[in-house]
């Protein structure tokens, strides 16, 4: 009988000795049945791993150890040396920047001592995690003598399917030095077999491009004292779960080490002889490593050619990503990139990838992601999720969401590419009519009961238009969304959908005026009036010309404001509507009024007044008593102005319109300042600074304080009136508003007067 079936007949014997089946001592010893089988009746030789394994499973100490031919010394069996120490690291490119990031993953790995560490490293493609891993692993080499293990695990593969996790197995065991012949066929067993075999030894792995956490565990080791640095443009939260992994997501670089990495491809000198230009490349790639890095080879092939010229191409957003993009090696191209982490989206999230690149403006919510994609807030708020999981998507702020910038640009050769264009056209009016009933709702909260014009060629409102109960509510969502609330009058303009292009820029002017948004007002109003003379609607024009009047008047170009109230006027007239007739002569006097003209605006405002007599919109009429007392006060006609604003009083108060009562409570204060009455003055502007708080008119409140302050001046309140011109300069100077200059002027005089700090 030879050694191979004497070794055979002892398993056997002790197997039946302790009652075990051949199925039991699988599962203790983690080889296969079939192998253990051909073991006991001498078939196969026994391995010295099998013998230490059976060993220690039947409780033998040593017994069967000592029958394998060739024995390793006792301290060699307890530690299972492995045949060969793997040395499979690839070779890496020099990490340019990130010190802090990589000190601090350093951290982690020097500070845990006698158990494995995990660390997932995820973010977008390009976007350096391989680089980072690679960095951390051969800084780490000497900590773990026993070897390093790679394997790209082609989650993001357009060529391959994600590597099966048994796959892996059996290469890392057969590297390890475990002979193929014990290597089971189950996953599950390698997977034991691995954590066996690394046991008590000290090994680095780097499982690169994961898929998913799933993928991942099972070639994690288990008790050993080893480091594992996994890479995946998914966030592995499953590995932080169950596996106590570290997760740390990758941004893009910040400036200063993306002009670095741009200096140690290209060369120092010529970065700093075109600072500019060498500024606008990092721009233009998005402060994206592989762009930068492709950018970088472009402009190192072509050493004549300055940096200005390279930024001028890539400048170019529609030939961006085939710039990006390297003859030699398609595969390193930063459109390729993207494309494998696209091509691991289940349909429903593919879609909302692109339909998402249609979006106006940058950032976008759950809810307006719902009107885009025609689906619910919630359902959307899935996919957002899945795109920002797979990193191609953001969420810089909370429950806002929006692409890189070359994603964007990758985003919307996919719409154009998959999409036919009813498609496109359809989400496109989905999202910008969203946008139109949404601003208008908070709008009706801002300033209710405003003259709106009633809705015409659009769609309903769905459910997915939000509510809102509260002013400060629907100031908020609008200060979020005016961005992409300008950018969907733009677009809604481009693409000639002329009936939201002006409603849009309707809805917006109340908002945009209370928080002297000027710019925004002046561009939509423009953008507006020219799609409403696209329409068959003189109603709408005549309207588009009154908010273009107002926006004109704003910014004191008042020639043209009033050519813009004028036209409103006539055709108004033509269409023998007596309310936007009186509408329009206000804003005449009210142009009268900025200008000081006081006299000129009561030859539009008194016959206004009478027109209206019989109106019954008490938004129009507040408005225009209230400016009929300003022009009243002005002329000496104080008393007769305190009637008048008395009764716009009434007014604004019936219909709870807070910001025009408060504009009304101050030229109220200012009415009693000019009859020579303080006290109801003061009593008037502190009301009315309240009321200019709540409704979140900032200008009102600059307004106010400074009338408030030349009342108590006259009252003899020098330090009381200097403090409080203090605050209206800071309001009305952030405001950059004219008055501020009149404020600066009084503060001077107050400083330098008798009451003054000096004093």
């Amino acid at each position: 009988m030879d050694s191979q079936q004497d070794f055979g007949m002892q398993l056997r014997t002790f197997r039946r000795v302790r009652s075990l089946s051949l199925t039991q001592l699988s599962a203790l010893t983690h080889f296969s049945k079939g192998y253990l089988s051909k073991i006991e009746n001498g078939v196969r030789p026994p391995t010295h791993e099998l013998a230490v394994a059976c060993d220690r499973a039947l409780e033998l100490d040593g017994v069967l150890e000592a029958l394998v031919s060739v024995s390793p010394p006792r301290a060699a069996v307890e530690r299972r040396a492995p045949v060969s120490v793997p040395a499979q690291l690839p070779s890496a490119a020099s990490m340019v920047g990130r010190s802090e990031t990589a000190r601090d993953l350093l951290e982690t790995v020097t500070g845990v001592a006698g158990r494995t560490v995990v660390i997932g490293i995820d973010g977008m493609a390009g976007v350096g995690k391989t680089t980072m891993a690679l960095h951390v692993a051969y800084s780490q080499r000497d900590r773990y003598p026993d070897g390093a293990l790679y394997c790209d695990l082609q989650g993001h593969s357009e060529a391959a399917a994600p590597l099966p996790p048994g796959q892996v197995l059996g290469d890392f065991l057969r590297a390890l030095g475990v002979e193929a012949g014990v290597i089971p066929d189950a996953t599950a067993e390698r997977s034991k077999l691995l954590r066996s075999t690394l046991n008590g030894r000290r090994v680095l792995m780097v499982l690169d491009n994961a898929a998913t956490s799933a993928q991942v565990r099972p070639l994690l080791p288990g008790a050993a004292d080893c480091l594992v640095l996994v890479t995946s443009r998914s966030r592995l939260a499953g590995l932080a779960v169950h596996d106590h992994a570290r997760l740390l997501t990758l941004e893009p670089l910040e400036d200063e080490d993306a002009l670095a990495l741009l200096r140690a491809r290209v060369g120092g000198s010529r970065v700093d002889s075109e600072p500019g230009a060498a500024a606008d490349i990092v721009r233009w790639c998005a402060r994206l490593p592989l762009a930068l890095a492709i950018a970088a080879d472009l402009a190192a092939e072509r050493p004549h050619v300055v940096l200005a010229d390279l930024a001028a191409d890539l400048a170019q957003e529609p030939n961006r990503l085939n710039l990006l993009a390297s003859e030699e090696d398609p595969r390193t191209a930063v459109s390729a990139a993207f494309s494998r982490s696209y091509a691991t989206l289940a349909a429903p999230a593919a879609r909302a990838f692109r339909l998402l690149a249609l979006h106006p403006g940058r950032g976008i919510s759950a809810e307006a992601a719902g009107a885009l994609l025609g689906t619910t807030a919630e359902d959307a708020r899935h996919q957002l999720r899945t795109l920002v999981r797979a990193h191609l998507l953001t969420e810089p702020t909370p429950h806002r969401y929006g692409f890189h910038d070359l994603l964007l640009l990758y985003a919307m050769d996919k719409v154009r590419q998959e999409e036919p264009a009813e498609t496109r056209q359809q989400a496109m009016r989905r999202s910008l009519e969203w946008y139109l009933h949404t601003v208008r709702a908070a709008s009706q909260v801002i300033t209710p009961n405003r003259w709106l014009n009633e809705l015409r060629d659009v769609s309903p409102p769905g459910d997915g238009v939000p509510t809102f109960t509260e002013r400060a509510q629907a100031l908020l969502w609008c200060e979020t969304e005016r961005r992409n609330l300008i950018a969907a009058v733009d677009e809604a303009a481009a693409l000639g959908m002329h009936a939201v292009a002006w409603q849009l820029a309707a809805a917006l002017v109340g908002f945009l005026y209370l928080r002297k948004h000027s710019a925004d007002w002046d561009h939509v109003t423009q953008l507006g009036l020219a799609s409403a003379m696209q329409v068959e609607d003189l109603e709408a024009r005549a309207r588009m010309h009154t908010y273009r009047g107002g926006s004109c008047a704003e910014s004191h170009d008042y020639t043209e404001a009033t050519a813009q109230f004028e036209q409103a006027l006539s055709v108004y007239q033509r269409v023998g509507d007596t309310l936007g007739q009186v509408n329009a002569l206000s804003n005449l006097g009210d142009v009268n009024l900025r200008q000081g003209r006081y006299a000129e605006a009561l030859v539009h405002l008194e016959p206004a007044a009478a027109a209206g007599r019989d109106v019954q919109q008490p938004w129009i009429m507040g408005i225009l008593l209230n400016n009929l007392g300003e022009a009243r006060v002005h002329v000496g006609r104080s008393q007769e102005a305190v009637r008048v604003l008395q009764q716009a009083l009434v007014m604004h108060r019936e219909i709870d319109n807070t910001w025009v009562e408060a504009i009304t409570r101050t030229n109220l204060g200012i009415a009693h300042y000019h009859l020579a009455e303080p006290e109801q003055a003061v009593t008037y502007f502190d009301e009315a600074l309240r009321l200019h708080h709540a409704a979140g008119n900032e200008w009102g409140e600059g307004w106010t304080l400074h009338h408030h302050a030349l009342c108590l001046q006259k009252q003899g309140y020098g330090a009381e009136a200097l403090e409080m011109w203090k605050k209206a300069l800071t309001v009305l100077a952030s405001l950059g508003d004219p008055l501020a200059e009149t404020v600066r002027a009084h503060v001077g005089e107050s400083a330098l007067g008798p009451l003054g700090p000096d004093a």
